[in-house]
């Protein structure tokens, strides 16, 4: 998910509770709480003069993944944007940008948000390291840092070439995701980003994008399977992953473990992977005459022996009610819910519903086998949308769908005084849309600087965001 810089001013980390209080912690819903803090709850501090950056929230609404300057936590070094999580049921913030073991080094360059990042929470059972008996909190990230240290293989040197991580901060422990195929493959010998983390009964699977020829042609989506060491390549032609990939390009992946079925993705009976990603590879998508980038879903099947090949795929940038005709312009950043029976993304197309207004949208893709595209983007009464969107996530189940986005909307029923980008979220199942950059309460005031917006809990009850506000009064105690 692509995370603009702020230009001013210092942002905050909001958690926004929603309409259903959510488990992983006690503030009620209407909340605005605030992320981007040392360790402690109660009122919050005075804000640190540096800026932040959200970058992903796990599942349960608990954890928050974000970037800063400030120093958040023991060690953090100033010079650089580093990278920590939240716990706010605990209130603990963790430095996360760092070489294997407790004391590693820290990552001795800047973590870009806009690179991304992610954040899960993976159970102790199929841990690669101990404790066995508590779940373990693991984080994704990109750097060009060449100072990491990989926890099974020792250092490996990246030379500079930008490589995706991931630490779990109850072990530790850090390894390197993005490199060949086999426990010690070989790190990737071009850029890595985009990390995406699925949890299944076997271990984390993470997606990354990477253009390195030592694992593919071109830019692909790749994942690996972190407890045994596979690198299986996702962005491929049908029955052709085995021996080659993408001859365009594919970003922006989206992971999510499932239980099926999911119709033309994954069997009943099975658990599947399944990663969203972007590409113009019309090859893949099956829109060979217009080389525009298109959405598409693919499955690959978990069993006991591991996870198989990727050999299923549907593009969702399809007209409402439709599986034959294509988005006429470009679709991107997926982001899969978390039953694996839908995908939300953004598009500039017209075609897709009846209201398209050629706007950056957002979209939801209903993966049932009905072909239903939902415009998401839209007030409580109806209306489209009048800026573009540019973030998007997905929470809920089929029955109660959350998205939360980020939109220069002024027709959204709430007053916007300050013509700043603000940070929505639409229930679909009521058919409303809610303001989440406000102080607290329902009625809280707009927030008072623009927001940019990463992620929403699975269950649709606590979303993640960027704010440059100085208005929302996100001091009170969680």
């Amino acid at each position: 998910m692509t995370l603009r810089r702020p230009t001013a001013a210092v942002w905050l980390i909001i958690v926004a509770a929603l309409s259903v209080a959510s488990p992983a912690a006690a503030a009620p819903a209407g909340s605005t709480l605030l992320v981007s803090r040392p360790d402690g709850l109660g009122p919050a501090p005075a804000p640190l003069d540096n800026t932040s950056v959200a970058v992903a929230l796990s599942d349960d609404g608990r954890y928050a993944a974000f970037v800063s300057r400030a120093p958040f936590a023991a060690g953090a070094d100033q010079r650089l944007v580093n990278l920590f999580v939240r716990d706010t049921l605990t209130g603990t913030t963790t430095l996360a940008s760092r070489s294997d073991g407790s004391g590693g080094a820290l990552v001795h360059d800047d973590i870009d948000p806009s690179r991304g990042a992610a954040v899960a929470v993976e159970p102790g059972a199929v841990a690669l390291d101990p404790p066995h008996d508590q779940p373990h909190v693991l984080v994704a990230f990109a750097t060009t840092a060449t100072n990491l240290s990989d926890h099974r293989t020792g250092t490996a040197a990246t030379g500079g070439v930008e490589q995706v991580w991931l630490r779990d901060i109850t072990a530790s422990t850090t390894y390197l995701v993005s490199r060949t195929d086999g426990v010690g493959g070989a790190p990737a010998n071009r850029d890595a980003a985009d990390p995406s983390i699925a949890v299944t009964g076997s271990g984390p699977v993470i997606a990354f994008a990477s253009a390195a020829t030592n694992l593919g042609t071109a830019l692909n989506v790749y994942v690996r399977t972190l407890n045994d060491g596979r690198t299986l390549r996702v962005s491929c032609h049908q029955q052709n992953c085995a021996s080659g990939g993408s001859a365009s390009s594919a970003v922006q992946p989206s992971a999510r473990f499932v239980s099926g079925p999911v119709p033309s993705l994954c069997s009943i009976g099975f658990e599947c992977v399944l990663v969203a990603f972007a590409t113009d590879d019309g090859t893949i998508t099956g829109d060979a005459t217009n080389g525009r980038s298109h959405v598409v879903v693919a499955s690959a099947t978990e069993t006991a022996t591991g996870l198989h090949q990727f050999d299923s795929w549907v593009t969702a940038s399809k007209a409402d009610g439709s599986g034959t005709t294509f988005g006429n312009d470009t679709s991107f950043i997926p982001s899969l819910s978390p039953d694996g029976r839908a995908v939300a993304f953004i598009s500039s197309a017209t075609n897709l519903v009846s209201q398209g207004s050629g706007f950056h949208e957002v979209y939801l893709r209903a993966l049932d086998g009905s072909g239903s595209t939902t415009l998401v983007s839209r007030s409580s009464a109806g209306q489209p949308a009048d800026g573009p969107a540019y973030d998007v996530s997905v929470g809920g189940d089929s029955a109660h769908r959350r998205v939360t986005f980020t939109a220069l909307t002024s027709n959204f029923g709430v007053p916007n005084p300050f013509g700043f980008i603000g940070a929505w979220e639409r229930d679909l199942s009521t058919g409303t849309t809610e303001l989440l950059d406000r102080a607290s309460g329902a009625s809280g005031a707009f927030g008072d600087g623009p927001s940019s917006q990463a992620g929403i809990s699975a269950d649709g009850t606590r979303a993640l965001f960027s704010s440059g506000s100085h208005n929302l009064d996100a001091g009170g105690g969680i």
